[in-house]
């Protein structure tokens, strides 16, 4: 079954009954992992603005690993959201917070920033439709 959308954005872990790690269970070796909302890297990574997206803090969410896991098992990739759409998450983000904070690869959770003038750069592989 696909992973379920509200208006072209993933519904939270949360809403679909996955608990939370506390910020203690997050410090112990292998019980927590990275899960990116919108998996499948592959379908994200082709342009530098859709990467940002996935990355997003906002998009990315500790689970337990073995409910990381069963949510692999259960849900196929949710379907990937319109550019413009990504877009608009990525510039409201910016609107609110000054820069784009994104998620590392790796299961530190080290955060990195996109700076607004860097976001523009970026933001030049993206053609709104007219």
């Amino acid at each position: 079954m696909r992973y379920p959308t509200r208006g072209g954005l993933i519904i939270p872990p949360a809403e679909i009954g996955l608990h939370a790690p506390t910020p203690e269970d997050l410090g112990v070796r292998r019980l927590t992992s990275n899960h990116h909302a919108y998996f499948q890297k592959a379908q994200y990574h082709d342009i530098r603005f859709r990467a940002v997206f996935r990355n997003l803090v906002t998009n990315v969410y500790p689970l337990f690993v073995p409910d990381h896991a069963r949510l692999h098992e259960e849900f196929d990739p949710p379907k990937r959201p319109k550019d413009e759409l990504m877009v608009d998450v990525i510039e409201e983000y910016l609107s609110l917070h000054g820069v784009v904070e994104c998620i590392r690869e790796k299961r530190t959770r080290e955060v990195y920033q996109i700076q607004p003038e860097e976001w523009v750069a970026i933001k030049k592989g993206y053609r709104r439709a007219a």
